[in-house]
């Protein structure tokens, strides 16, 4: 149990706030149940010994039962997160042909065209750079034969099968077609993905709970559940506040177990090992 107190210390210390008060508290919750002995010479000294650690940890104990209270609403673990994997949604209909950008396209709609072998890309035309064919100020699509556009040295582009619109560069003129409608998310895999934002997320992994883009990790009934490392709170901002009154009081716990040290050296307990411990 000073064992724990002397670790949790050394977490304090080391910034690691979290950590440190848990230690401390199950620390000095558990430190009475070791220092009991059968050894009946020791009964008197054991026995005040207790009595002063009890009031630290009666004293503890309160207060963590009123934070818990104050947490009792808590819903997620605010002390880790994870960011949830994602993807654009590509699952068309059949009948529709993907853009590659999270929407898809009537079939008879999508039109794919391809510049003759006379054309480069991209070309400059009337100061606008064109990756791709365009129908710039002409009734079909087009593309010029030098990087900066000549007057009457250009071709009409070729229409080709749609076979597949995702490696298709559209210039700026092609307008989504009538008929367009958003891509779906693949639940092939995972039944349980979610569309938010335009993206694809798939299920958080056990133990964390999704919230938006991010997964956190999930509480348990209490605010400090004996087999989890997390302290649980509402919001960061609850947590936080919270986390620091209760550092407040177990450190102020905690420093009056000097006295308690000083009580076992004058019982004839020896406690010099234990004194180094937790300084």
């Amino acid at each position: 149990a000073f064992a724990a107190v002397g670790e949790a210390l050394t977490e304090f210390r080391d910034g690691d706030t979290l950590g440190g008060l848990q230690a401390l508290y199950y620390g000095l919750r558990n430190a009475s149940q070791g220092l009991w002995s059968t050894d009946e010479d020791k009964d008197a000294a054991l026995s005040s010994l207790v009595a002063g650690l009890d009031g630290i940890i009666g004293g503890l104990s309160e207060d963590v039962l009123d934070y818990q209270r104050r947490l009792a609403e808590s819903k997620s673990c605010w002390k880790v997160s994870l960011a949830r994997e994602r993807y654009l949604p590509s699952i068309c209909s059949e009948g529709y042909e993907y853009d590659g950008e999270r929407h898809c396209w009537p079939e008879e709609e999508a039109k794919c065209w391809e510049p003759p072998a006379a054309c480069v890309m991209p070309f400059k035309y009337r100061g606008v750079t064109y990756n791709n064919c365009t129908s710039k100020h002409h009734n079909r699509p087009w593309c010029a034969h030098h990087a900066e556009y000549r007057r009457g040295e250009w071709s009409n582009c070729e229409e080709v099968p749609c076979a597949s619109l995702l490696s298709l560069d559209r210039a700026a003129w092609q307008k989504k077609p009538k008929g367009t409608v958003p891509a779906r998310c693949d639940t092939t895999v995972a039944e349980d993905v979610e569309k938010n934002g335009g993206w694809c997320y798939k299920a958080c992994p056990d133990g964390y709970q999704a919230f938006g883009a991010r997964c956190w990790t999930n509480c348990a009934d209490s605010a400090f559940p004996l087999d989890s490392p997390f302290i649980c709170g509402e919001t960061q901002a609850v947590l936080q506040s919270t986390v620091a009154e209760m550092i407040t009081v177990a450190l102020r716990s905690a420093l009056s177990l000097s006295t308690v040290l000083a009580s076992m050296q004058a019982l004839g307990v020896n406690a010099q090992s234990l004194s180094g411990t937790i300084n």
